[in-house]
């Protein structure tokens, strides 16, 4: 059975359905997954199913496209870039970088005045070649190792957590001092999807989070730019996922057992403004114009709090970044202070909840929080 979007419409347990079953794969018929697999050891009706770094590059090399986001590299100013490389399997477990170009660099910004929170994307046309430490074979400063998982359990079912590997990935001094955003990699990474157009994402732990895709899975909608209607869902669950947290040198860990019931985040982000109701001015100037969002209990979809959703990335920008945030009574408030227009003694509190950044199938997005990046969420679209 391929994987269907309509899966996605029959409510939470379709979202439970289409994870397990497709992990996140753009169209890869499961039949030839398994026709594939067949060739790796057959007993009676019994397959040997694998997941090694021949899910990720059959043969040869790889050529990809991907984003990383740091933070803190000046007080209020982190990196989002985005680069292209060249990937190449030495063996069923090592990848190697043979090249990495930056080819989109932006910042993004937290100030107060008109601007408020904004890509700055001065440097769109980047385009520059970022010499490796070594950029030749596996070593050291650049191997992308799989585990590996081999055994009976279908590969559309093998847990999440054995879909994984370890990125280590260092440039040259020269690189780094001359671009501040150019810093090492050291990151555990999870794959959504079970063929070769897998989406690798995950971070450090301590302020890097790194997402990478298969490039022609990204060339295919590179002329359908991401607009902020694109995020909007309006019927339970909306959007709805699942966290998986990282640190280099171990497997992420991740709770789905693909079930609803170990689903951790959902919320319907709607097509009106948010009304602003008790905003401070600071708040209004940072997240003005923001769009209303609600975020729901997962098991049976009532309104846990209410929120707002911003598209960032403007002009031609690739990197589709969202923010969404959160907004509650300040202390002592009344406690629908963010819901209804009080007079001027009341103050609504609001914030940054997560960065999410869009898919340009813009049925799924990978988001995380700036101020930790000990995890990040895989989330699809109802």
């Amino acid at each position: 059975m391929s994987c269907s979007h309509s899966l996605i419409r029959i409510g939470l347990i379709g979202v439970a359905l289409i994870l397990a079953s497709c992990g996140g794969s753009d169209g890869h018929d499961e039949a030839a997954v398994n026709t594939d697999l067949r060739r790796l050891g057959v007993t009676g009706n019994t397959y040997t199913h694998t997941f090694d770094a021949r899910n990720y590059i059959e043969s040869g090399s790889k050529d990809v496209i991907g984003h990383y986001y740091t933070i803190g590299v000046w007080p209020d100013y982190d990196c989002v870039y985005t680069f292209e490389a060249t990937l190449n399997r030495v063996n069923n477990i090592e990848i190697y970088f043979e090249s990495f170009t930056v080819v989109e660099a932006n910042n993004l910004i937290y100030e107060g005045g008109s601007a408020g929170v904004h890509i700055a994307e001065s440097s769109s046309q980047y385009d520059s070649a970022d010499p490796l430490l070594t950029g030749s074979a596996v070593s050291d400063s650049n191997h992308l190792t799989f585990y590996r998982y081999s055994g009976t359990t279908p590969l559309s079912d093998i847990p999440m957590v054995d879909r994984s590997a370890n990125l280590s990935l260092e440039f040259s001094d020269d690189a780094k001092m001359s671009d501040a955003c150019i810093k090492d990699m050291h990151v555990s990474l999870q794959a959504v999807g079970t063929s070769s157009i897998s989406t690798l994402y995950g971070g450090d732990g301590n302020g890097m989070f790194v997402l990478i895709y298969d490039k022609s899975d990204w060339e295919q909608y590179a002329s359908d730019a991401v607009k902020q209607a694109d995020i909007f869902a309006d019927t339970f669950p909306g959007w709805a996922g699942f966290r998986s947290y990282f640190s280099f040198g171990s497997k992420p860990t991740t709770d789905y057992d693909g079930t609803a019931a170990t689903l951790d985040l959902a919320f319907d982000a709607h097509d009106y403004a948010n009304p602003n109701f008790n905003w401070t001015p600071d708040s209004l100037e940072r997240y003005g114009q923001a769009y209303d969002l609600t975020v729901r209990d997962i098991a049976d979809g009532s309104s846990l709090s209410t929120g707002w959703s911003k598209l960032i990335s403007t002009n031609d920008s690739t990197q589709n970044v969202f923010l969404v945030g959160g907004e509650a009574p300040a202390a002592g408030m009344y406690p629908d202070a963010c819901n209804t227009q009080y007079g001027e003694d009341q103050v609504c509190d609001t914030w940054i909840d997560l960065i999410f950044i869009m898919h340009g199938a813009k049925d799924r997005a990978f988001a995380f929080r700036d101020w930790d990046f000990s995890h990040a969420y895989f989330l699809i679209k109802q």
